[in-house]
Order: C-alpha cells, then structure tokens, then sequence
C-alpha cells in the first residue's frame, strides 16, 4: 500500500468532518448503519453522474463492479421518480419551467445526473397527470399548467430543497478554504450568549442590514456592466449551542470562561469567540 501524503491526510480529515453532523443526525433518529452506506453509495454515485463520468469511469472511481454500479443506477431512478423526494426530478422540473417554457432538450441537459430517458418518463408522466403542458411550436416546449404548482407549494419540498442550497454552498467554501487557498470564500462562526428577547434582533440584522446591503452590492454589479463580477452565494444561519447547553447544565461552562472557550477559536471582545474554518 502506498504512503499517505499530506494532501491526502488532509482531505480524509475534511470527509470525516464533514461526515460527522450526518452521523449526528443518523443517531438521533436510530437510522441502521446499513441504510446510512445506501445513502452514501447513492449520493456518491449521483454526484459522479453529475460530473458527467461515464459508468466504466465510476466503477473505477467508486472501486466497485459493474454489476454495482447498475444496482445504483436503477436504485437513483427509483428516488428520482418520486415526487415527495428531496431530490424528486418533479419539483425540480417546476421551479425550472417557472419562469419560461423549456424545450425537452434544455430539461435534459438541466439534469446531467440523471438518464435521459427517466427526464423523458418524469415528462410524460407530469403532463398526464395536467401538471405540465405541451406548447407547440416549431420547437415543442414543455410549460406549467396554472393552478397546478402544489409542488411548489410545498413547504416541507421547498425547506429541503433550500437545505440541500445551504450544503451545496457549505461544500464550496470548504472546498475552497481548505484546497484553494482560501480564495473567494469566507467561514466564520461567531460564539456568544444571547438573552431570550434579544434573538429576534438577528433576524432583524438579516432583514434590515444584510439584505439591503447585498441588494446594494448586486445593483452595483448592473450599474458597471463592463466591470469584473463574480457570483456569490452566502449563507445565514444560527442555532442555539446545544452542546454548551449540556455543558453549562454540568457546570462545565458558566462558572469558567477558560471551560467554555471553543478550541482554536479567537476571543475577540467578552466571552465572544471567533472560529474561522
């Protein structure tokens, strides 16, 4: 077996942290083991397909057979075909038809990970059930039937769908920050105790400061259209700290600033700790 490198050291480490809140959550609901390596083999499959490696390619990448990788196959079929899925190919065919009528061949090159002929199936299927509409033309289109967007509406699709945005982005800025330098990317996670009537005013920082300013920035990019730009996508989020919680109940946290400083975190004013990944 070769020696590890360094690099390679280093990117084991980032996938393992990376895999631990999955583990979190997998604990947290009793999810066996043996459905955990499902999700990963199908994840890791889509995202290769995705890549746009062929099947010889992804049997070598994944270091399985042949006759796996055709398991996978029909496996992620199944899933896309699934409306209520957090990945289901028919919302995602809505929020694309949204805006304009696309032709077949715009769907398919839209979903790269997923075979033709299963876009084609999904297709067929939202017209015969009058959530699409063929609109003909020289080019026939496919568009949104009114009143037929529940899909849409669906609040529980909608948050799943944003959470897999959030970890898109997450994925990039780790990327980034760990094997490019740091360009273009920015992770900080601020830590502090906040009282109970004073939550509401970081939603109101994101309301009345953060958005405005972002608005602020993206009208600029469109006042100097000759100048350099570049796409950003950032993420706002925060939680209460659970773990501090169970810590402070044990008596860990609140008697000692030294006991609750986050490691490798920078004390920048009180007790309020700076992470920067």
């Amino acid at each position: 077996m070769a020696a590890q490198t360094e690099g390679e050291g280093l990117e084991e480490q980032v996938i393992f942290a990376v895999l631990l809140p999955m583990a979190r959550l997998a604990a947290r609901f009793g999810v066996p083991l043996r459905r955990i390596k499902q999700l990963s083999e199908l994840a890791y499959y889509q995202e290769l397909r995705r890549l746009g490696l062929r099947m010889r390619d992804i049997q070598d990448v994944m270091s399985i057979g042949f006759s796996k990788v055709g398991t996978l196959s029909r496996q992620l079929k199944v899933y896309h075909a699934r409306p209520d899925s957090d990945f289901g190919l028919q919302r995602r065919i809505l929020l694309l038809l949204w805006a304009l009528p696309l032709t077949e061949k715009h769907l398919l090159a839209a979903f790269p990970e997923v075979e033709a002929e299963v876009v084609r199936g999904v297709l067929r299927e939202m017209v015969s059930r009058g959530r699409l509409e063929v609109i003909a033309g020289r080019t026939e289109r496919f568009g949104v039937v009114e009143n037929h967007n529940l899909l849409l509406q669906d609040g529980r699709l909608a948050r799943l769908s944003a959470l897999g945005s959030l970890m898109t982005n997450a994925v990039e800025v780790i990327e980034a920050r760990f094997f490019a330098r740091g360009e273009g990317a920015f992770a900080r996670t601020l830590n502090f105790r906040v009282r109970a009537e004073d939550v509401g005013r970081l939603e109101a920082f994101y309301r009345e400061a953060l958005i405005p300013l972002v608005q602020e920035l993206d009208e600029a990019v469109e006042r100097d259209a000759g100048g350099a730009s570049a796409p950003i996508k950032l993420s706002m989020m925060w939680a209460r700290d659970t773990e501090r919680d169970q810590d402070d109940a044990r008596g860990q946290g609140s008697g000692s600033a030294a006991a609750s400083s986050v490691a490798g975190s920078t004390r920048v004013r009180g007790e309020v700790e700076v992470e920067e990944a």
